[in-house]
């Protein structure tokens, strides 16, 4: 993926919503990410110049800020090792399905004490489908 690709597909992902939205990708997509970067490597500061290379966590472009999560577990997999996932999390809520409550004494019979446990049963809610993006088909590193 070029790098004109994914403005093109932040253009697309940013039309809607919030100028601040968070990229969850898979390690191809952070590698394809990072690599945009390698020609503007600058050493900020003399102790840091034994550093070499990009840890890009933040992305900005005149669409708005990238926030940029890897999730490592995507690298094995066949349907989402190529995936970025633009998600506008001012469109995300949490819905509860009941009340936190308190459940006391659930230990085992057997147990020396007592243990009590909060039980909190949530879900999320992702609103408007166009304030977000997905991009796929991710096969290596930029061009």
């Amino acid at each position: 993926m070029s790098q004109v690709q994914w403005e093109t597909f932040l253009r697309t992902g940013f039309r809607y919503g919030s100028q601040n939205k968070i990229a969850f990708c898979s390690p191809k997509g952070a590698q394809v990410l990072n690599a945009y970067a390698a020609t503007n490597i600058r050493v900020p500061t003399p102790d840091k110049a034994s550093t070499y290379g990009v840890d890009m966590k933040t992305y900005g472009s005149a669409q708005g800020t990238v926030d940029i999560v890897m999730h490592r577990n995507w690298a094995d997999s066949t349907i989402y090792g190529g995936y970025i996932v633009l998600v506008d999390m001012d469109a995300v809520k949490m819905r509860p399905l009941r009340a936190t409550r308190l459940d006391a004494d659930v230990q085992a019979p057997d147990y020396d004490g007592f243990k009590d446990r909060y039980l909190t049963e949530v879900s999320l809610a992702v609103q408007h489908e166009r304030r977000h993006a997905l991009l796929t088909g991710l096969t290596g590193a930029a061009a």
